[in-house]
């Protein structure tokens, strides 16, 4: 008499097994694709996930995905030690990958446990020889707490190492989001003197900290080092360089600037205009500020209430009833 579970484990594989005869597959792939979507199934669920793993453990074909789908679900539902548990056991009899301990790592790092996070990172390399990706490195970098933790896996890198994107980005933006604008500046001249160009997004991440920051000189100097590497500037990094040459009432940088990016076929927008007409306004050029409105309307860019919130409110500024007059005409005429 078969035990229970055998009889289970005969069950599901031979329903895979014949699923595949039907649409004529290589049965013991086709099988384990099949089983492998039940199983997703049952590990989402929380309820389910023991069901889960007593098919993993009964079905006779395991394998680097299905042995993921228990890893990935066990960690992410914060079952940290049965996770440990079920690698310990099968580890042995399947092969794992970098998402495995990518999995491993995440959770480790949700919780807390950075130290323990990072020797799953050296078991990996040296016990396992597996080359991290780079999601594994942007893990440690969202959850660190300090520029020296975010700085940590970006200086344990060899200088051979190609840097994706995706994970300057993150070093970036994470650097911004702890305060730490010098830190992502040394990132930044680091990388140059690699031979690494920024993409766009880090240089607009960059020029918009420091113009917050009231760091215009350093601003300035991005922005053209990105003109120098090649690379066009995106409608928001020559947006906010406009700005700040109208905040300064530095008209004719400014002019010059939006000329350079109607050349470089960068369309203004609204926000593009709307700093140029409150730079005017705060200087009391309503003649010119009315040009620019001009210049907006023969760009095709539609007015919007953030552009004639900023006309009323120059006039208002400087006791201009017959401006405020005019404003609210346009406002009738093209909202």
């Amino acid at each position: 008499m078969l035990h229970v579970n055998t009889r289970r484990c005969l069950i599901q594989t031979l329903r895979c097994y014949s699923a595949a005869l039907v649409v004529k597959k290589e049965p013991v792939a086709y099988a384990t694709k099949v089983f492998g979507k039940e199983l997703q199934q049952k590990a989402d669920d929380n309820e389910t996930l023991t069901e889960a793993i007593q098919m993993f453990e009964r079905f006779g074909h395991k394998n680097t995905i299905t042995f993921n789908i228990i890893i990935n679900s066990l960690y992410k539902n914060g079952k940290i030690q049965e996770g440990e548990q079920f690698f310990n056991r099968y580890s042995g009899l399947v092969r794992p990958d970098v998402r495995t301990f990518n999995s491993m790592i995440e959770a480790h790092l949700k919780n807390q446990r950075r130290t323990e996070a990072a020797q799953i990172l050296h078991d990996m390399q040296k016990e396992y020889h597996i080359t991290p990706n780079d999601y594994t490195y942007r893990l440690f970098i969202y959850a660190a707490s300090t520029p020296e933790e975010a700085l940590e896996q970006y200086k344990s890198l060899d200088q051979k190492t190609q840097l994706l994107s995706t994970f300057i980005q993150t070093l970036m933006r994470r650097l911004i989001d702890l305060g730490a604008i010098d830190h992502a500046l040394d990132v930044f001249y680091s990388l140059l003197t690699r031979n690494v160009s920024p993409d766009e997004f880090v240089f607009s991440t960059l020029i918009h900290e420091l113009y917050k920051l009231k760091r215009f000189y350093e601003g300035k100097y991005i922005f053209y080092t990105m003109q120098q590497l090649g690379m066009r500037p995106n409608v928001v990094i020559y947006t906010t360089m406009i700005n700040y040459y109208f905040k300064e009432q530095k008209f004719r940088q400014g002019r010059l600037l939006l000329t350079r990016m109607v050349e470089d076929k960068v369309s203004p927008n609204v926000q593009t205009f709307n700093c140029m007409i409150d730079g005017y306004m705060k200087a009391r050029r309503f003649d010119l500020a009315q040009q620019v409105f001009e210049e907006m309307l023969a760009c095709n860019v539609k007015p919007t209430d953030v552009i004639f919130s900023t006309m009323t409110k120059g006039y208002t500024a400087h006791n201009r009833p017959d401006g405020i007059q005019k404003v609210e005409k346009l406002k009738e005429k093209y909202l």
